[in-house]
């Protein structure tokens, strides 16, 4: 199995537990909620985002980088967690929207 980059310069050990828990939280959104229908709302062109993106602001990520309106002010560390979490998903929609995609990430 190849070494990963994370792997070689140690990036969790720069993370507090709450950075990696919200990493782990948007990884799970994303398996539960996001890759099931990934291939269903491909086809049509039709994506749920209003209730997507009422099911992210429930954990938090929406606005999570500004203070104030409601928002938690969170860190730049955590700020860079939330899309780290998300990648997988996303690489699994360009996969299937572009088949070579695959070889670009």
């Amino acid at each position: 199995m190849p070494t990963r980059i994370e792997d070689l310069l140690d990036l969790d050990s720069l993370l507090t537990p709450e950075d990696i828990e919200l990493r782990q939280t948007v990884r799970r959104f994303g398996e539960q909620r996001l890759r099931p229908h990934i291939a269903d709302w491909l086809e049509p062109g039709e994506v749920p985002v209003r209730e997507l993106a009422a099911d992210l602001g429930k954990l938090g990520v929406l606005g999570m980088h500004l203070k104030g309106y409601g928002c938690g002010g969170s860190t730049a560390t955590a700020y860079g967690c939330y899309p780290r979490g998300s990648s997988r998903i996303a690489q699994r929609w360009w996969e299937m929207k572009d088949p070579a995609a695959q070889y670009i990430w």
